[in-house]
């Protein structure tokens, strides 16, 4: 009897420590958007007032800057969302990778123009941290597919590969979906998403819709990033292939009892038997 209560308060302890730590961690990240927030409303005021006295001459970078500013803060409130009202749904193992990935993505990408950095200037397929940046987001929607089937069903009953025929097929759709929409932005909006535009013999990235101007549309590109997402993707499938044959967490354990709290699915209650 001693033991069990001592087994029940070692357990109510543990789940004290980890609300503790879930706490801790939620509020460093909290911090970071709240910075990050700080950032943009002055790049986004800088970017105003020099939109509005620069001369037209100078005002198409800035002029594309402005809407990637914008979007970037709302991306940096969403986490404050998360917080107040689906902490319930949604804990820190996404709220980690959702702020890593759009620091690294929105950032350091759009706003310091990392994107643009290339290994060799003349070559427009170069630009390695759009590569980077794929193979990163394919093991992202691995981790969203094993949300999502923690989500729909008791994760428990099903064997490995299953979990991992589904969390490859889900990042996979979501590797189509994403150059579809890069696709479509192109045609829409004259970006650069899947090719530059070549202006008297130069390659330029960025929006452009004047009659010199004509669009290099490269396989190569859409089928790389393709690639490197599944890469990414397969980084996943073996860090779940050695968690289920070893045995061993490989930060899958606490990743699936996270995402699992709120499953869908209930336990069904025998309400057959009876009591004599």
């Amino acid at each position: 009897m001693k033991e069990s209560k001592l087994v029940q308060t070692k357990a109510t302890e543990s789940v004290e420590q980890n609300s503790k730590k879930d706490f801790i961690i939620r509020m460093v990240c909290l911090v970071f958007c709240g910075g990050m927030l700080i950032v943009h409303l002055i790049l986004i005021t800088l970017m105003s007032i020099y939109n509005k006295f620069a001369t037209n001459d100078t005002t198409t970078l800035a002029g594309s800057s402005l809407p990637t500013l914008l979007l970037g803060f709302f991306l940096w409130t969403l986490p404050f969302f998360i917080h107040f009202f689906c902490r319930k749904y949604i804990g820190i193992y996404v709220l980690i990778p959702y702020i890593a990935f759009l620091f690294l993505s929105q950032f350091m990408g759009s706003i310091l123009d990392v994107y643009d950095i290339r290994f060799i200037p003349s070559i427009p397929t170069s630009n390695w941290w759009d590569k980077v940046m794929h193979t990163t987001f394919g093991y992202l929607a691995a981790l969203i597919g094993l949300l999502l089937l923690c989500h729909i069903t008791r994760i428990k009953k099903l064997n490995a590969t299953t979990i991992i025929l589904f969390c490859i097929g889900f990042s996979a759709l979501t590797a189509v979906v994403w150059e579809i929409c890069e696709f479509t932005t192109d045609q829409l909006l004259g970006q650069s998403c899947q090719g530059d535009w070549i202006i008297n013999g130069q390659f330029v990235s960025g929006p452009h819709k004047d009659e010199i101007a004509h669009k290099f549309i490269s396989v190569n590109d859409t089928m790389g990033d393709m690639i490197v997402h599944m890469i990414g993707t397969l980084v996943f499938t073996v860090q779940y292939i050695l968690h289920a044959t070893t045995k061993k967490s490989f930060f899958l354990t606490g990743m699936k009892e996270e995402f699992s709290k709120n499953c869908f699915v209930k336990d069904k209650v025998d309400t057959t038997s009876t009591t004599k």
